[in-house]
This record gives C-alpha cells, structure tokens and sequence, in this order.
C-alpha cells in the first residue's frame, strides 16, 4: 500500500512538472507571437477593478470602425508599434504625435485599398425615365459611376433606353450624410456638342425628365448632383471616359478608374442617347478624405473644448503628476 502510495505521489508530481513545462513554451509561444505583431511589454494587474478607460476608448472605436466606417481589417491592430513608458513630457509629446502620425498612415492605406472593391447598387430606371419625373440612386449618399442601356432601336433612342444606373458608395464614407444641388441642364442640352456637368466638386446622383415617352437628351431639364457633407467644391482629378462605342448598344458604360464616379457627360451632334460620347469621372479630393479620417478625428476629439490642444494639454497634466 505505502509503494502505490509512493508511486501516485511520483506521478502526480511528474505531472504537475510537466504541465509547468507545458505553460512555460506557452508562454513562450505567446511572447513571440506578441513581438512578431510589436508588442514590446505586457503585464498583469490583479487589483484593478472596474473596466479600464483605455479599453472603453478602444472598444468604442473598433465597434465604430467595424459597423460605421465598415473597416473591417486587422491590420491598423497587427502593425502598430506599441507605446513604451514615457519618461519626460517631450518625449510623451513625440511618441504622440508619431503613434498618430501611423494611425494616419494605415488610415489612409486602408482607405485607397479597397477603391476597387465599392459597394455598388443598380438603380432601376426602366419606367422612370419614360415619365416626366425624377430618376435618382436609392440614397444621396450614393453616387453615380456608370449607365446600362437596352439594345439599340432605330428611331427609338430616347432616353428611357437608359434602364440602370450604377450607384455607389463613397470609399469608407459609406454612412456619411450628403449635401445636394440641382444643376440646370435645360439650355444646355437644347445645343449640340456641349458639356452637362454638376457643379465642381459634387457628382451626379440622378436625371430629371421635362417629358414624358419619348423623351431625349434635350428633354433632360436638370440633374440632381450631390456629395458627402464638407467635401470641398473641387476634385482630386478627373479624367474623360470614352463611351461613344459601349453606349451605342446594350451593355454599361462607367467610369474604369477605381475611385472615380460620374459627374456628368458629353452629347453630341443629335438628342438621341447614343450621342453621349464621353462620361466626366472624377476622384474625390484626397486632402478631404485623410482630413476625416478616424484617427484625425479621434486625435481632434481628444483635444476639443481645450484650446491648449491635445498636446500641450497632455504635456502640462505630466508636469504637474
């Protein structure tokens, strides 16, 4: 009885020491996994009690990135560098402004990656442009990028042959609310071999008919031209898209370049649809985009209603700690 006694107390133990072992590679395991992903310190504080402020903040953001902004990457988690103990204000001042500085950058790769991959919806227009109404995307927020027509008809080439349009999303911007104007095309398009554009800096959103069938080009009174909320009244670049052969007959016609999105189009020598030569597409002003992205406004957010700023602010509360 004493030797089995003796002999589960020898197991038990190898036991209890080969499961030390087995949480030390853990351990280990873990250790390198966190450096490989910039982790340079982690610690264990058994008397905090309560959630962390820090977690809070950082919880917010990621169920804002992940059901507002629809940023759905780990990377901006897998690829910052992690923030060592500062020493001294100035040296908390810089790490500051470097660790922005990188959400800044991952902000603005995550957000001109994606351009080719927009989150597009067709807009069916096959009995509205037939009437003396508005034809518009589901959403202001949604902007034009391209036009389906039906199969070309001889002596039928009105404008209600333009049966969908493809509307889409502005990049990450997806919820952000529109601003709208209405352009008057009403002369314009009376005249041949002429431009009808939105105002600079919006972009086309929808068609108003004067007319009820048939209707054409000439009948189009006015274009509803809208974009997000404190886009400034210029483009980061536009280019022309030749669509005189793909809007000649059934099929899209859209603008290419990822990015880019429809701010009107150039008619020809006739009122019939396959007179539209060329679609204005352009980009939406970068500066804009970098300026409102999170960690910009996270950054802003941080620092408002004190007029020291974020970071004088932070280098005073140091001092007096």
């Amino acid at each position: 009885m004493r030797s089995l006694a003796m002999s589960k107390t020898k197991t038990k133990d190898k036991d209890v020491v080969v499961r030390k072992e087995q949480n030390i590679e853990l351990k280990k395991g873990i250790s390198v996994y966190e450096e490989s992903c910039g982790v340079r310190y982690t610690h264990v504080n058994r008397h905090v009690v309560g959630p962390s402020k820090a977690e809070d903040h950082m919880s917010k953001q990621a169920l804002k990135d992940m059901f507002e902004l629809r940023l759905f990457s780990q990377q901006p988690a897998n690829c910052l560098p992690a923030l060592e103990v500062f020493t001294s204000p100035v040296q908390q001042v810089d790490k500051r402004v470097w660790f922005v500085f990188a959400l800044q950058l991952i902000s603005g790769l995550l957000m001109f990656q994606p351009a080719k991959c927009l989150i597009c919806k067709e807009a069916n227009w096959y009995a509205s442009l037939d009437k003396a109404m508005w034809s518009t995307c589901p959403r202001n927020n949604t902007y034009l990028r391209g036009l389906w027509r039906s199969p070309r008809k001889a002596g039928d080439e009105r404008v209600g042959r333009i049966e969908l349009g493809k509307c889409c999303e502005a990049s990450y911007l997806a919820n952000r609310p529109a601003t709208c104007s209405n352009a008057n095309w009403q002369q314009i398009l009376d005249r041949f071999n002429v431009w009808a554009l939105c105002p600079t800096g919006y972009y086309l959103n929808g068609l108003r008919v004067s007319r009820a069938i048939p209707g054409y080009l000439n009948d189009i009174d006015e274009a509803q031209c809208c974009h997000p909320q404190n886009h400034p009244n210029s483009y980061e670049h536009c280019y022309d898209e030749d669509v005189s052969r793909s809007f000649d007959d059934m099929g899209w016609s859209e603008c290419q370049q990822p990015g880019y999105y429809m701010t009107g189009f150039y008619k020809s020598s006739c009122n019939d649809i396959y007179c539209i030569e060329k679609f204005r597409c352009c980009k939406m002003k970068k500066h804009y985009l970098e300026q409102d992205s999170w960690p910009f406004r996270m950054f802003q957010q941080e620092g408002a209603g004190d007029k020291r700023g974020p970071l004088k602010r932070d280098e005073e509360n140091f001092t007096k700690e």
